[in-house]
């Protein structure tokens, strides 16, 4: 099982620098190897994902005044999320040529580099002025940027049934290939209607 023993060794380096920084580490950064509660928020984004790649099209692609008359609560909901993600992403470990990596300093630039801007902008703009200028929205067709995410989600989630369930790994990379291939095909297929739509509505 080598993800198993990966997964062990990350938690032996990440406990041997929590002892050696004391509380913050301990109690604040996650490991993201063998954290429950970190695989619990990983779940929820996922589906915060599916909704935002389903969602945000068909709110550009129609009518934003209207349909955000209708979703403004679900918005607001995904947005709260979104930022508690974003506190998530500032405390949680990562790994780096082979270490585990646990500096809070380190965490942040990290994130301040890769996907920061994105949720910040697509975030707080609607959020602060409570959805009132529907073009506004139009910026969180950013959102889709986050394609990759979930298929790393789903990696991630699908590898870690190779030693609960003993499945081969075949079966796993099979899994992990259909999954990743079957978000692709949604997010696209519900674009383009979309986009169809709108089309539509103009001609």
């Amino acid at each position: 099982m080598i993800f198993a023993k990966v997964e062990k060794q990350f938690d032996e380096q990440f406990h041997s620098k929590a002892v050696s920084k004391g509380f913050i580490l301990t109690y604040l950064v996650k490991n993201p190897k063998t954290s429950k509660a970190y695989q619990v928020s990983e779940i929820i984004w996922f589906f915060v994902l599916l909704c935002e790649f389903a969602l945000v099209p068909y709110t550009i692609c129609t009518h934003p005044k209207e349909v955000l008359e209708v979703t403004y609560l679900f918005e607001f909901v995904i947005d709260c999320l979104w930022i508690l993600n974003m506190c998530v992403s500032f405390t949680t470990a990562f790994v780096k040529d082979v270490e585990i990596i646990t500096d809070l300093r380190e965490i942040a630039m990290k994130y301040l580099k890769e996907g920061f801007f994105i949720d910040f902008i697509t975030t707080f703009p609607t959020l602060c002025t409570f959805y009132t200028y529907p073009e506004i929205y139009y910026i969180k067709i950013l959102r889709l940027y986050y394609i990759s995410r979930s298929q790393r989600i789903i990696k991630v989630q699908i590898s870690s049934l190779e030693s609960r369930l003993n499945i081969s790994k075949q079966t796993i990379y099979k899994i992990d290939y259909f999954m990743s291939i079957l978000v692709i095909v949604f997010v696209m297929m519900h674009s383009v209607s979309c986009v169809w739509l709108l089309i539509g509505e103009q001609y």
